[in-house]
């Protein structure tokens, strides 16, 4: 926060400008690890929707695999 507002400041010289500037830029890959940034995909297909995350896998690769019965401790349920 600090940085930033030195940067921002223009009273400031412009060397203190730059400095702060370059200490308060983000590296390439940094902004691609943050936490934000990632998504959950199915292993499978690699589709990132309705992902069930206990599986790692999309609900419709879970559904599949558990009608052929290739996920142990899971089974269709009915009323």
């Amino acid at each position: 926060m600090e940085r930033k507002a030195q940067v921002v400041d223009r009273r400031r010289p412009r060397e203190v400008r730059e400095k702060a500037k370059e200490k308060l830029e983000l590296k390439e890959g940094d902004r691609d690890q943050s936490r934000t940034r990632v998504r959950n995909r199915c292993v499978e297909t690699g589709n990132p929707r309705f992902v069930i995350r206990w599986f790692r896998r999309s609900g419709l690769r879970v559904r599949e695999r558990a009608l052929k019965g290739e996920l142990p401790g899971v089974y269709k349920i009915s009323w």
